[in-house]
């Protein structure tokens, strides 16, 4: 069996699409290297996308350290990832921080901000987990 630990480092908006409510934002991670997980959604529901970005960090690093050696015995091809830090805390802040970006745009449109200003306003928002 083969065990990978991995922790969530920080969150950050890369990219906004003003006229598309669109962010593009990455997920560092350390399994023994940085890494980074790179998407652009929309913010519609903060939780729900911040469950799924976890969700998808486990199955991406499964899939990245997947062993296919099944000579020594029937768990040589298991692999587990662990993260460090409480699941629950995690979502939770991944989840607020998306919530932050939704209010942001959306005091940006109620303000009736131009794109750029919006753009500006948006990118470069980060949390630290």
């Amino acid at each position: 069996m083969n065990t990978v630990d991995v922790t969530l480092k920080r969150v950050e908006i890369t990219s906004f699409d003003a006229r598309a409510k669109s962010v593009g934002f990455r997920l560092i991670l350390n399994d023994g290297k940085d890494k980074a997980m790179q998407r652009q959604e929309t913010v519609n529901d903060p939780k729900a996308l911040a469950s799924e970005l976890f969700q998808d960090v486990r199955k991406k690093m499964k899939e990245l350290h997947r062993s296919n050696s099944i000579e020594d015995g029937p768990l040589e091809g298991v692999t587990m990832v662990r993260i460090q830090g409480d699941e629950e805390l995690l979502i939770e802040r991944i989840g607020k921080f998306f919530s932050v970006v939704k209010e942001k745009v959306r005091n940006g449109q109620m303000r009736k901000l131009s794109y750029y200003d919006m753009e500006r306003q948006i990118i470069g928002l980060k949390t630290d987990l």
